[in-house]
């Protein structure tokens, strides 16, 4: 996972559960109610692997809490199931967003 301010590796079920707390904590303090993704482009780059960008808007109510951003991932089919291993965040205007999903052990 990337941002503009950094990367990590998330190995472990508990560090993908410690960011995601993180990232919870974040749209608390904000007071996102809602969150709109809405897939810009997916492509199939070979029979296991996907490349897909999609924008991700925040919501308060009926209010987007900060500039509408795009993430980049790669997802990959395991033999049972897709995964996301890899993805870049777009968020230029928010180090407190970039913090929360580098949190935990970067």
């Amino acid at each position: 996972m990337e941002t503009f301010d950094g990367h990590r590796t998330i190995n472990t079920v508990e560090e993908l559960r410690q960011v995601f707390q993180a990232v919870l904590a974040h749209y608390d303090r904000c007071g996102v109610t809602d969150m709109a993704r809405h897939c810009v482009e997916a492509r199939f780059k070979d029979a296991n692997t996907v490349a897909a960008t999609h924008e991700t808007r925040l919501i308060s109510r009926n209010v987007i809490t900060q500039a509408p951003f795009a993430v980049f991932s790669i997802l990959k089919f395991n033999g049972e199931c897709w995964q996301v291993s890899h993805s870049s965040y777009a968020i230029g205007d928010r180090a407190d967003h970039n913090s929360a999903l580098l949190s935990a052990g970067t």
